[in-house]
């Protein structure tokens, strides 16, 4: 069989055009919106705390859920590329529970997690310490709450306002 035969040259052809067609048709298509809706922004617990967490920061606070951290702590200037985009990836796909805002300016006073028996797993607590430490280093106040059937308001209203309240500025307990 010679390699200058016609016969051999179309054969080929014709066998790597089937391939390619085979391998058209059965390829699978690729939707560029492969999304469904979720049932609701907030599951039954976070939405009944939202409830309390509303009328416990009072007037001059608002609420925000599922905020994500990078869009209250930014990596610092000055780090090269690589390390940049390591700490931005960190925060970027993270979000906290609640953030307590001023009224008037919109400026995070507090961050608020709702922490559930989820939090009991080690990847969680690893995820959960990583969150503490980037508010501690933003000087953003954490107020940790365990979730609960119901929430007491005036015990939720205090810890919030202590955590907002700097230590300098809180009253003195007497000592008895």
């Amino acid at each position: 069989m010679a390699l200058n035969n016609p016969t051999l040259w179309l054969g080929l052809g014709v066998l790597a055009l089937l391939i390619i067609l085979i391998a058209y048709l059965t390829r699978q298509r690729i939707d560029p919106y492969p999304y469904t809706p979720a049932d609701a922004l907030f599951t039954p617990a976070e939405r009944a705390f939202l409830s309390v967490l509303d009328r416990a920061v009072g007037a001059e606070h608002r609420v925000f859920g599922k905020v994500r951290i990078a869009d209250l702590a930014r990596p610092q200037k000055g780090m090269d590329y690589s390390n940049h985009l390591r700490a931005l990836n960190r925060v970027a796909a993270k979000h906290l529970d609640y953030v307590v805002c001023r009224t008037d300016t919109l400026a995070a006073v507090c961050a608020v997690e709702l922490n559930d028996r989820s939090h009991q797993n080690p990847k969680r607590q690893a995820r959960d310490v990583f969150v503490q430490g980037v508010c501690h280093r933003i000087g953003l106040p954490l107020l940790q709450i365990p979730a609960q059937r119901q929430y007491n308001l005036a015990d939720i209203r205090t810890q919030f306002f202590e955590a907002i309240t700097p230590p300098r500025a809180r009253p003195r307990r007497r000592r008895a």
